[in-house]
């Protein structure tokens, strides 16, 4: 590189092959020191018709000192405009959230909620009512439950139903009239078994006569034996005699009655 910054300058007139021949032996010193990557010379399209060799090439090529490098780049720096953000609404939005204006002359400042909190102090109120809803209606499923089974369970646990006791006492008495109107196995042809009240109201009135009868007897005189006291004791023996026999059958338990009387 010593040798191409002390090479001299070439003048105007020289031909054009030369002028190429110089420039690639330029860069093929080049090539050797930089890589292509870095040196700025690689950048510029060789495709141009002429080409004049002039100092002004060393400061733009990096052939000059570090001084004319660096106050190359503050030439390009300057030449390039800064770049303006565009605020547009079709413009991507920033991450950052916008700042919130201070007001300096108010002596209490509002105090701002921010979104977040506000949407879980929404959804915490939602979830209550949905909470409070779902337990109104199971306690009015089981209050309804508990109504329909005090209305199924009226009666006491462990006691007979009423209407059974009644069903009982009916299922009874239908029963003992099936055994009455029953014939009885002991009754003989062309009998009937008295009823019970007729046998007793006569039971007690041939009782009462067997009472009289002896009364009577007994009020006889013994002294006087006349035809008529004779026959009225007679009488009265025989009185006697069938009351007993009346009574005598009437005390059994069953008494049969032929039909033809």
């Amino acid at each position: 590189m010593d040798t191409l910054h002390n090479a001299p300058t070439p003048k105007f007139s020289v031909a054009i092959k030369e002028r190429h021949s110089r420039i690639k032996r330029v860069l093929a010193e080049i090539r050797r020191e930089k890589p292509l990557g870095k040196s700025p010379l690689f950048k510029m399209s060789l495709t141009f018709p002429s080409f004049v060799w002039s100092p002004i090439i060393d400061s733009v090529y990096s052939f000059g000192t570090e001084q004319n490098l660096d106050n190359t780049k503050a030439t390009v720096t300057a030449s390039k405009k800064p770049l303006l953000r565009s605020y547009s609404t079709s413009s991507l939005k920033s991450t950052k959230s916008p700042e919130v204006p201070l007001i300096k002359n108010c002596s209490t400042q509002a105090v701002i909620p921010l979104k977040t909190g506000r949407k879980d102090v929404i959804r915490l109120n939602m979830l209550t009512r949905v909470a409070n809803s779902s337990i109104k209606m199971k306690t009015q499923v089981a209050s309804s439950q508990q109504s329909e089974l005090a209305t199924q369970r009226s009666h006491k646990l462990g006691a007979i139903p009423k209407y059974l006791t009644s069903r009982k006492a009916e299922w009874a008495h239908l029963e003992e009239e099936k055994l009455k109107n029953m014939p009885d196995p002991d009754c003989p042809i062309g009998h009937v078994i008295m009823p019970e009240s007729e046998r007793l109201e006569t039971l007690n009135r041939l009782l009462k006569s067997q009472l009289e009868l002896n009364e009577e007897f007994n009020c006889l005189p013994l002294s006087k034996d006349s035809l008529r006291i004779r026959q009225k004791k007679e009488d009265l023996e025989k009185q006697l005699i069938k009351v007993e026999e009346g009574i005598r059958v009437l005390s059994k338990p069953k008494v049969f009655v032929r039909l033809d009387s």
